[in-house]
């Protein structure tokens, strides 16, 4: 049901004196009730009830959201609305779902929906989408009690500023406010008191002043565009607004920015000017202040008022005028440099682009910001000129002095109206040369080495100077001495010499033992005075020294060699030369019998005598220039073999020298033999040998069957070779060889012979060993079973069989058949080879050398073809094997050869196993103290070449072992020249140095080798004597030097 509308009466400050109070209201206030309100749900208006709800009931209720509406009607007000409040009086606040984190909120609009006459039923809520929010009072601000909203802002503008009666249907006079909840969870609303509360209805209270006087509206200002420093010539035009009521004759003009303002005839217009509306109908002109521009950020404007006169009646608010400056660009400014002086034929000067734009400026203040460069020069004065990169380049041209100069063009990179616009500006550029000595010239000199200069190092002045240049300056002296012309007054670095001076030639002595194309000479400046601030570029004086051609040296490589009767041995001859002398040698020897050709090739005649002799290399380029070796020439001792010998029982035996026991024995120098009897004590019979090898002998009666023995050996007539063992069978034997010597893990050929009359048809015997010590490997026929005597040469046709097998442990049983009864020839034939395999080294390990491992014969039986037995006939005769065991370290030896090509020292390594073959043969570099510490990884395998080279300055260790286990090393250490072609064996020193430093007890002959000093002391000087002898190449040079 509508609300009936009821007429509000305007109650004066008199009335309610004590609200206002409450309000604290600072001046008289009118206060307003609602003409209607109400409040809106999903169930439709209510507008009739002491109470309005904003809000959401709760679920179930039917409401919905709840809004409520307030209109005021300000009909009849006069005067202008200084301030504006809205109260309401809260009676209750409903939370009543509190889990859901929400709490009640109201939204206050200002609504534009002012006619509610067309909404009779009031069925719609009057507020539009586009209606301003007022304010919004969140949950901890909404209680009960009055709530006050400010809206002044909103009163103001709906009635439109002022106060005018009108006709009181007047909607300009209406103020309308609704307002919102939270909508969104239900249970969250509140209750105001509404229109039909007389005590707590809503209130707009106002505080209102006397009313506005009317003003003119706002003008119309055209905007205008001009360049940078130019007037402007069109735009400006000011024209009364649209909405106008008023008569407009003149407009107030202020605020002029940025520039000058003027009438269209030119007159001038300052601040706080009024003109004519005709004047402002002709449009203004202005000019901006100089250099400024929009782009800039420079401001250009002035406000217009409209005005009912001249005086400022009803004057408008300001209009501003917009006003656009366009940039132009201005030229650069170049302004003229000066730079420092520079000395006459200097070399180019290097002038950075930054140095010349250093004083130039882009144009005015407002264009700083652009970028200068040199676009161009010319015009130069004293040189060429020319750019590189951001550089100018000047080279002065020669000999000249004065003012120099060049001109340079800068560019700028402004923009006039946003596009490019570059403008160039032009300069020069002054300095002055000053004058300058010019380059002297200095003639080159040649010497040798170690000797003053006699020629050349004549100083001359310029052709360009004259008498201003007085004195030479002398620096940079390398490589020697320089000396004024009487060779004895030095000069030093940074000294000066008088032009006459120079001119006489000066003198050089190159360091001691220095020569070559470079490295020697001093630089020369020509100079006006000596105070050193006027001189020249430097000049080099040029000097060689010269190495004459000298032979230094000769050395013949190897120094030493063993060389064999009939042997030869290639020499070298190694000549140390300065500047190319010649290298070739001359060879020779005194002796008839070892001689040397062209080539350096040894031979040693095949009866040459044994001892030293001396080789001779003589430079050909200088003969006091030559170099040696020593030969040494070995008598090797001649060989005895043993001797196998028959006869019959009491038969002499008479042997010619041609079958004597010379006719197996040998001499490797080829030397002639003469023999001697050594050993007959234990010969039953009778011998007698001569010189020559023959000898006759006569068996004992007593000798029916066995062998008889004696010793001798051969003399060379230098040595004498070991004892030869003689041995005589008389028939019948059987017997083992004594005389075989077996080493370690070989097998051994032990011989079994026969000695018979020839009537044997067949045999048996037992071979009986200590099989600890051998194993029977295999038993081979020999030559009296197969026709081929020791000789290899065929006696008849004795062929038989043979087999054998083994009784036990060392006892092996032979059988042999068929001989034939051949007869036998006239030595003892070798009936079977019974190979015997030796054990391991350890197996011996408690033997001695030499020790004999017993080889028996027993249990024969013999027959001839009639079956007749012979065995007591016969006797049988047991052997041995000689141990071998090697007992002794191998040993190594090595020669030394410089290898230029190489540039490296070959080392051959001569290593003896001393009775047992070399095993393995390692080298390493470093020093390794013993055998036992020699690593087992990071060697060198040189058994086979028994060579390796040295290519450093440091001691490398060789390594032997032989097959018994025995090792031993050698260390060596080398030093050699710069092209390898001298070698000092330094390992002893390196030795002997060690102690000296007690790394090593030295032995008392040890102690006398480093006792170098000769005070039989060991102290710290001799390392450093040890040392200076080592780089002296040895003893002898050493004690030459000192």
């Amino acid at each position: 049901m509508r609300k009936k509308l009821t007429k509000i009466l305007l109650t004066s400050t008199l009335l309610l004196s004590s609200f206002l109070g409450e309000l604290n209201l600072a001046r008289a206030a009118t206060i307003l009730t609602p003409t209607t309100d109400g409040y809106w749900s999903d169930l439709g208006v209510v507008n009739d009830q002491p109470s309005n709800y904003v809000g959401t009931a709760g679920d179930g209720s039917g409401f919905g959201a709840i809004r409520s509406a307030l209109q005021f009607n300000l009909t009849g007000m006069t005067g202008q609305v200084k301030k504006a409040t809205l109260r309401i009086f809260i009676q209750e606040v409903y939370d009543l779902d509190s889990l859901d984190g929400t709490k009640t909120t109201v939204t206050l609009y200002g609504s534009t929906d002012d006619d509610w006459t067309d909404n009779p039923n009031l069925d719609s809520f009057p507020m539009k989408p586009s209606d301003q929010t007022i304010g919004t009072v969140n949950d901890n601000q909404l209680t009960m009690g009055w709530k006050e909203f400010d809206v002044t802002a909103y009163v103001q503008n709906q009635a439109n500023t002022n106060f005018i009666p009108s006709n009181p249907s007047d909607l300009a006079k209406i103020v309308s406010f609704a307002l919102t909840g939270n909508e969104t969870n239900a249970g969250h609303f509140f209750s105001f008191a509404a229109s039909e509360d007389p005590t707590y209805r809503p209130q707009l209270v106002l505080e209102v002043g006397p009313a506005i006087p009317v003003v003119a509206k706002s003008p119309v200002v055209t905007s205008t565009t001009t360049w940078e420093d130019v007037t402007s010539t069109s735009g400006l035009v000011i024209t009364p607004n649209s909405a106008e009521t008023e008569t407009i004759t003149h407009y107030k003009i202020n605020g002029i920015t940025g520039g000058t303002l003027s009438k269209q005839d030119g007159t001038r217009i300052n601040d706080n000017d009024f003109i004519t509306s005709a004047d402002g109908a002709s449009g203004l002109r202005f000019l901006p202040n100089e250099e400024a521009n929009s782009p800039a950020g420079d401001p250009f404007t002035f406000n217009v008022y409209a005005s009912k006169d001249a005086a400022g009646t009803g004057l408008s608010i300001a209009a501003p005028a917009a006003i656009t400056v366009y940039e132009v660009n201005d030229a650069p400014r170049a302004e003229n440099d000066t730079l420092i002086s520079i000395p006459e034929d200097s070399v180019e000067r290097v002038i950075p682009f930054s140095d010349l734009l250093a004083n130039d400026r882009q144009g005015p203040s407002n264009e700083n910001g652009q970028s200068l460069t040199i676009k161009s020069i010319g015009n130069p004065t004293g040189g060429a000129v020319r750019m590189e990169g951001a550089t100018v380049l000047f080279t002065p041209s020669p000999n000249y002095s004065g003012t120099a100069s060049f001109s340079y063009t800068i560019e700028d990179n402004g923009t006039t109206r946003g596009g490019a616009d570059p403008l160039t500006d032009q300069a020069t550029v002054n300095f002055t040369v000053t004058t300058q000595p010019d380059s002297p010239s200095v003639t080159k000199a040649v010497t040798n080495r170690d000797t003053l200069t006699s020629n050349g190092l004549v100083i001359t002045r310029n052709a360009a100077d004259g008498a201003e240049v007085t004195h030479f300056k002398i620096t940079g002296i390398t490589g020697g001495t320089v000396y004024k012309n009487d060779g004895t007054t030095p000069i030093a670095n940074g000294d000066f010499i008088t032009v006459s001076e120079g001119e006489a030639g000066l003198k050089f002595m190159p360091a001691a033992n220095m020569y070559g194309a470079t490295g020697f000479g001093f630089l020369v400046q020509a100079s006006q005075g000596t105070d050193g601030t006027k001189l020249s570029s430097e000049v080099t004086a040029l000097i060689e020294v010269i190495q004459p051609q000298t032979v230094t040296s000769v050395q013949v490589s190897p120094t030493t060699s063993t060389v064999f009767k009939g042997g030869t041995q290639q020499f070298s001859a190694i000549v140390e030369v300065l500047a190319g002398a010649e290298q070739t040698v001359t060879w020779a020897s005194n002796y008839g019998k070892v001689t040397v050709d062209a080539n350096g090739l040894v031979s040693v005649a095949s009866d040459a005598a044994a001892g030293e002799y001396t080789i001779t290399a003589t430079s050909t380029f200088d003969g006091s220039k030559r170099g040696s070796a020593t030969i040494t020439v070995p008598n090797r001792a001649p060989v005895a073999q043993h001797d196998y010998y028959n006869t019959y029982w009491n038969t002499p035996l008479q042997i010619e020298a041609v079958d004597g026991v010379l006719k197996n024995d040998q001499d490797a120098d080829g030397d002639e033999l003469r023999v001697e009897l050594v050993d007959d004590s234990t010969l039953q019979g009778q011998v007698t040998l001569t010189e020559e090898g023959s000898f006759q002998y006569r068996p004992s009666e007593m000798l029916h069957g066995g062998v008889d023995q004696f010793t001798y050996h051969i003399f060379d007539g230098q040595a004498y070779s070991s004892p030869a063992t003689v041995s005589i069978f008389v028939y019948d034997t059987l017997s083992v060889d004594k005389q075989v010597r077996g080493k370690p893990t070989e097998t051994v050929d032990v011989p079994i012979r026969l000695t018979s009359a020839g009537n044997v048809a067949g045999l048996q015997f037992d071979l009986d060993f200590n099989s600890n010590y051998v194993s029977l490997a295999s038993i081979a026929a020999g030559g009296l079973l197969t026709g081929i005597d020791e000789d290899r040469i065929v006696t008849g046709d004795v062929y038989g069989s043979y087999d054998y097998y083994t009784l036990k442990n060392g006892k092996t049983r032979v059988i042999v058949t068929n001989l034939d009864n051949t007869p036998i020839g006239g030595e003892a034939g070798i009936l079977l080879h019974a190979k015997l395999q030796l054990k391991d080294h350890s197996v011996y390990s408690h033997l001695s050398e030499g020790y004999e491992i017993p080889i028996q014969i027993g249990n024969i039986v013999l027959a001839d073809r009639n079956e007749n037995e012979l065995s007591p006939w016969f006797e049988s005769i047991d052997g041995s094997i000689q141990l071998e065991l090697d007992q002794e370290d191998p040993t190594i030896d090595y020669a030394l050869y410089g290898d230029p090509s190489e540039r490296s020292v070959r080392v051959d390594v001569y290593a003896d196993g001393t009775g047992s073959e070399l095993v393995k043969l390692h080298v390493v570099k470093g020093w390794v103290s013993d055998a036992d510490s020699f690593p087992s990884t990071g060697t060198v395998d040189i058994l086979e070449d028994a060579s390796f080279h040295i290519v450093e300055n440091t001691t490398y260790t060789v390594y032997a072992e032989d097959e018994v286990g025995k090792k031993i090393v050698q260390r060596i250490h080398v030093m050699a020249d710069a092209d390898f072609s001298k070698v000092v064996d330094v390992t002893d020193w390196v030795a002997a140095i060690n102690y000296v430093l007690e790394r090593v007890t030295p032995s008392k002959a040890q102690r006398m080798v480093v006792d170098m000093n000769g005070d039989k002391q060991l102290n710290v000087i001799d390392p450093v004597i040890i040392a200076n002898i080592i780089m002296a190449g040895g003893y002898e040079n050493y004690y030459a030097r000192t």
